[in-house]
């Protein structure tokens, strides 16, 4: 865990406050979210979050982590939506076949 859950609570907040994106839209609106942290916490810490945050996410999904250091967080999500979808029809090609 990189933050306690009252300092996470009050980065949601201040998030939510200043940067008009509420805890229910991150996944809608990555780049705003991204951007946030980075301003907050300046790119370096930033990018640990992200690191944190993405791991969690890709085992969750069953997905290898793979760091990419030019990545931010939307890039990691497009990159786990497109493996997924990929999954996904594969899984659906083997049942119909």
């Amino acid at each position: 865990m990189v933050l306690g859950e009252i300092a996470k609570r009050a980065v949601y907040e201040t998030i939510d406050k200043n940067y008009n994106i509420a805890r229910s839209h991150i996944p809608e609106k990555l780049n705003e979210f991204t951007m946030a942290l980075e301003a907050i916490f300046g790119v370096t810490a930033s990018k640990t979050m992200t690191r944190v945050i993405i791991k969690r996410l890709y085992s969750k999904l069953g997905l290898t982590f793979v760091e990419r250091p030019d990545w931010r967080l939307p890039d990691y999500a497009t990159e786990a939506r497109s493996r997924m979808s990929l999954f996904s029809e594969l899984v659906k090609r083997a049942f119909v076949s």
